[in-house]
């Protein structure tokens, strides 16, 4: 599995991807062509026999990067997938310590990063609307290698 460089000709399987993933939580069509678009913004996608089956999206602040989103194909998760996406973008940037944020009913989510190394660091109360309440964002850091 080697991941390619997204491109906007891909904003279509981007989009569904997104909101196979993340349903009403997930970004419009404006929101990921403005990332995908965005010169401080790299994408990465990853097909599996031809089928384009996940993507991550990461962001270059100064000294640090966030992952903006991380987006599996339903059908094909628990393949590391992910993980690899999450890997690949730490090679590109071997020295940034990372950044992401994650809803805390993800368990499937914090159970990654977490076994990748990110260690929780903040939380915003009620961020995230669900029915009949809220889930809080659970802010998570990597810390450089080097």
């Amino acid at each position: 599995m080697v991941p390619y460089r997204l491109s906007m000709d891909e904003l279509d399987k981007v989009c569904g991807l997104h909101r196979a993933c993340f349903r009403t939580e997930s970004w419009s069509r404006a929101q990921l062509a403005a990332s995908l678009e965005s010169s401080s913004v790299e994408g990465w996608g990853l097909r599996l026999e031809k089928e384009s089956v996940g993507f991550i999206l990461v962001q270059q602040a100064g000294d640090d990067v966030e992952v903006l989103t991380l987006a599996v194909d339903p059908a094909h998760r628990r393949k590391g997938i992910a993980r690899g996406l999450l890997s690949f973008a730490r090679n590109r940037y071997p020295k940034a310590p990372f950044f992401l944020e994650v809803a805390e009913d993800n368990m499937g989510a914090r159970a990654l990063y977490e076994s990748c190394g990110y260690h929780l660091i903040g939380r915003r109360k009620g961020y995230y609307r669900r029915v009949g309440g809220s889930a809080d964002a659970l802010n998570y850091r990597l810390d450089t290698n080097g």
